[in-house]
């Protein structure tokens, strides 16, 4: 299953940097006092545009209980982004007491509204069961209608929910895959490294280990750390490339954060894999890795 709570945690993320960029561009063209005076005469709009603006404390003094305040005023008049904000809020308790299941109605009016960030934050709460029943189909259903309208997110989110059930049900390989490799045309790095997992294990197509490699190096070059270790395990097992215990603990420390990177480390230093001399060339080779990865990553766009 997915890991609803790191994803959900991704949203929020987005979402604020998001709106802080709105508010950002709107505070251009528009004073605070006037904002706020809109937003008490019932402005929907710069009731939203105000709780951005306590939330980040841009041309305002940072007041989560504020934020929350008109968040809140602006999702009752049907404001679709700030019931999406309320709803996050609620949430993680944001300004407000939290409340799952809140949260979940709030998010569910926006959907309801077609709105594909709330479709794809309705299948993150079936997925996980927070504020409602945990449901799988419920969630991919959630999830198909967002992913239907590009929501890159959502189309990994089908894409694992189809990949995780292709060994029950070898039909859904297919689907699988073929929301896996939109959500990586969208640049999301974990559909990446899905789809080296899918090569490596022949999950819905014939094992391909090249394959596997180059979809788990997309991903790791994109940052994600668990696609960095499974491709420190191709190399530390020489599964389709030369094995080479140097590159493999490089990758492996690349993708320190993960829970797979940590143990191969770990297993480094037990088993005593290389000398004093292997060592310094493999932290050598640490650090050619991240100056490439970074100069290529500051030069692309963002990744999901």
């Amino acid at each position: 299953m997915i890991c609803s709570n790191e994803r959900l945690k991704c949203l929020r993320i987005g979402l604020a940097l998001a709106f802080l960029a709105g508010c950002r561009s709107a505070m251009e063209n528009a004073n605070l006092e006037s904002v706020k005076a809109d937003a008490d005469h019932g402005n929907a709009n710069a009731q939203l545009l105000l709780a951005r603006c306590y939330e980040h404390g841009t041309d305002a003094t940072q007041d989560d209980a504020k934020a929350a305040e008109y968040a809140r005023r602006s999702a009752e008049q049907g404001n679709t982004d700030a019931q999406i904000l309320f709803g996050s809020y609620l949430g993680r308790g944001f300004g407000v007491k939290p409340g799952a299941e809140e949260a979940v109605k709030w998010y569910r009016k926006a959907a309801d509204k077609g709105d594909p960030l709330a479709e794809y934050a309705m299948g993150q709460f079936y997925a996980s069961g927070r504020g409602v029943p945990e449901d799988d189909a419920e969630a991919a259903a959630w999830w198909l209608k967002a992913a239907g309208k590009g929501n890159v997110e959502a189309q990994f989110s089908l894409g694992q929910h189809y990949l995780n059930a292709a060994q029950r049900y070898p039909t859904n390989s297919a689907e699988a895959l073929r929301w896996l490799h939109k959500a990586a045309n969208g640049n999301s790095s974990s559909a990446m490294n899905s789809l080296g997992y899918a090569y490596e294990h022949a999950c819905g197509v014939p094992q391909d280990m090249n394959q596997a490699l180059n979809w788990y190096r997309l991903a790791a070059e994109k940052g994600n750390a668990r696609a960095a270790a499974n491709l420190g395990c191709l190399y530390l097992d020489g599964r389709g490339v030369k094995r080479d215990l140097i590159e493999a603990y490089a990758w492996f420390k690349l993708g320190a954060q993960s829970p797979v990177g940590r143990k191969y480390l770990l297993d480094y230093e037990d088993d005593g894999l290389l000398d004093k001399e292997q060592l310094a060339e493999a932290n050598q080779r640490v650090e050619q890795l991240r100056a490439q990865l970074s100069n290529r990553n500051g030069s692309s766009s963002g990744d999901h």
